[in-house]
């Protein structure tokens, strides 16, 4: 079995790259509004739950990369598969769950830290839509 990611083309590691850089500016100027009023724990919320969340996304690109790369070849290896899916739920369930009970920082910001990562693939959508023009009717 092999476990190791397949080769990812140019367009989804550009893709990987603009989110990754969106989310961080998106997180460094949500974390540093926080920082700026002394919301030390809304801080540390954010930047734990980005963290997170950009794990959760790295593992569901991988994720979708490899089911990809089976799909065009035909392997028929689903146990694998679900186990990696719902490991990945297990993982950001348990790391959720933990914060709310046992820590000290928010758990809203840590939320929002999360959701940081979708909202930079709906900025980076937004900005594709318009780069490319309207929409034509047929």
């Amino acid at each position: 079995m092999n476990f190791s990611s397949p080769p990812e083309s140019d367009d989804i590691l550009a893709y990987r790259r603009r989110i990754t850089g969106k989310t961080w500016i998106l997180a460094g100027l949500t974390g540093a509004g926080f920082a700026l009023f002394g919301l030390w724990n809304w801080t540390l919320g954010i930047f734990f739950g980005l963290c997170v969340g950009m794990i959760n996304f790295f593992l569901l690109a991988r994720q979708t990369a490899r089911l990809a790369a089976r799909a065009a070849s035909a392997e028929k290896s689903k146990g694998v598969m679900v186990t990696g899916h719902w490991m990945r739920y297990l993982l950001i369930g348990t790391v959720t769950f933990l914060v709310y009970k046992k820590s000290t920082i928010s758990f809203p910001a840590f939320l929002v830290g999360m959701m940081l990562v979708y909202l930079a693939i709906f900025v980076d959508a937004f900005q594709l839509r318009f780069k490319s023009g309207p929409a034509q009717e047929s």
